[in-house]
């Protein structure tokens, strides 16, 4: 019998906007967590199922890794690499920078900032790849921004921290392309919470995060859990938060997806609780952006893949 942890759940939504003239396809994947535990097979099943949803664009919500020593591994970088070369050969892919990507989580330097830039610059350098550190790609159909979340909206929970860094980096969030649909990744989407800071992010058709890991609630009560955008527990730590999960409205055209990762316990996480990690889906979205109007503005449905 397969555990929970052996099967993906793609989320697809059909979200329609008028501004598109032929049909868009995204894929957005989080907290991956890339650490001495991975098996390659299991990311030759994510590289499948993104593969087989056809997608136009990539979107990894950071959380590549679990911890930035990991990667001293040549082992480890390699597979890294190779995860990122198979996904680039399907179309291009972004990358937004995640805690556990530049800061320590294990024991003797747990807490400390490591931006590893010439391991970022590694990345970048791949064919087809975009890491998107306060940077923005645009092409003939969309407009992506990807936000870097600073060290103190995680360990100070300083929200303020966002509004202070972004404010004077007009490019971020001005003079975004109307004629295009508009998207922004950031790893952590907790600073949205502050209904202050959502003017930033205001003119974005689609937010994508991810960080919450779907509140770690297990697969038997994902769909009759309630409230319906809360959880077990987040990486903070927070008991049975509220906004960690789901879909929510920031503004008149702009929505805010919770992506639920796939992996739910990092290996920093104490081991009495990497028990949920086998009784969670993993997570990844499906988006299909279409200017053919249905009922509905944005339709959801669930599939589940097994290996």
């Amino acid at each position: 019998m397969k555990l929970p942890s052996d099967i993906i759940e793609v989320r697809n939504s059909n979200i329609y906007n008028n501004k598109i003239t032929k049909d868009i396809n995204i894929i957005s994947l989080s907290d991956i967590h890339i650490c001495n535990n991975t098996k390659m097979s299991k990311l030759d099943f994510i590289i499948n199922t993104v593969n087989n949803e056809h997608p136009d664009y990539i979107c990894i919500l950071g959380d590549l890794i679990d911890s930035p020593e990991i990667i001293d591994n040549i082992d480890n970088r390699i597979k890294v690499f190779t995860f990122l070369k198979e996904l680039s050969k399907i179309t291009k892919v972004f990358i937004v920078i995640g805690n556990h990507d530049y800061i320590h989580y294990y024991k003797y330097m747990k807490h400390q900032e490591d931006f590893n830039t010439n391991y970022f610059d590694q990345i970048n350098n791949l064919n087809n790849i975009h890491m998107l550190i306060d940077d923005t790609y645009t092409d003939d159909n969309i407009f992506i921004m990807g936000y870097f979340d600073k060290y103190h909206i995680y360990h100070n929970r300083d929200m303020n921290t966002f509004s202070d860094d972004i404010k004077d980096k007009t490019y971020l969030y001005k003079d975004i392309p109307k004629d295009k649909y508009d998207i922004m990744l950031m790893h952590s989407p907790e600073p949205l919470k502050v209904i202050s800071n959502r003017k930033y992010v205001s003119d974005y058709d689609l937010v994508l995060g991810g960080h919450y890991h779907n509140g770690c609630l297990p697969a038997f009560l994902e769909h009759i859990w309630l409230p319906s955008d809360g959880g077990i527990v987040t990486p903070a730590k927070d008991i049975f938060p509220r906004h960690c999960r789901g879909v929510e409205k920031l503004d008149d055209n702009s929505y805010l997806f919770y992506n639920g990762g796939i992996v739910k316990m990092a290996n920093n996480t104490p081991k009495l609780m990497h028990f949920l990690d086998y009784l969670c889906y993993r997570q990844i979205d499906s988006f299909k952006i279409t200017n053919k109007k249905t009922d509905k503005d944005i339709d959801i449905s669930y599939k589940l893949v097994r290996k």
